[in-house]
């Protein structure tokens, strides 16, 4: 990544108004492997690698009122580290929410990687959005949007 998405954004974002069509949303795509810290969700924070650059995504995307598109991907979670949450977290399927964050109890690890996004674009002085999970005072203003693929359709042998 580079600083060249942010800029690509707002430019991609300025000719779309001047062409006539502002209702259209301007965004990028992110894999989640830009958090560097998504347990426990309220500490999210980008790698060093990865938070230059967003920073300046989303601070762009804070100006013109478009959301981030998080690729999040339970299973890869799971099959990293199967012995720290189960399969039925990663699966959206749990009976109990295995994850606690202060008063937050985390039913699947969709939702904690998806608070983890918040957090970390807060971190970088993204705007203090309500979040899906948190719907604070009430509102729920989507600033991620998820691109979800729960399990992988094909095998993965991981060594």
């Amino acid at each position: 990544m580079s600083h060249d998405v942010a800029r690509a954004i707002q430019n991609i974002h300025n000719a779309v108004v001047a062409a006539g069509l502002s209702t259209i949303k301007v965004t990028a795509a992110v894999a989640s492997t830009v958090l560097s810290v998504s347990y426990p969700p309220s500490q999210g924070a980008f790698s060093a690698a990865a938070v230059s650059d967003m920073t300046s995504i989303v601070s762009v995307l804070a100006q013109i009122g478009s959301p981030l598109m998080a690729n999040v991907y339970p299973y890869f979670a799971y099959a990293a580290e199967p012995r720290k949450f189960s399969q039925e977290y990663a699966l959206i399927t749990a009976q109990s929410p295995p994850i606690h964050d202060g008063n937050l109890d985390y039913w699947c690890a969709l939702d904690a990687i998806v608070d983890s996004f918040y957090s970390a674009m807060e971190r970088v002085g993204g705007p203090m959005w309500a979040l899906w999970s948190r719907r604070v005072a009430g509102r729920r203003l989507e600033m991620v949007h998820t691109l979800l693929q729960i399990w992988p359709s094909s095998t993965i042998t991981i060594s």
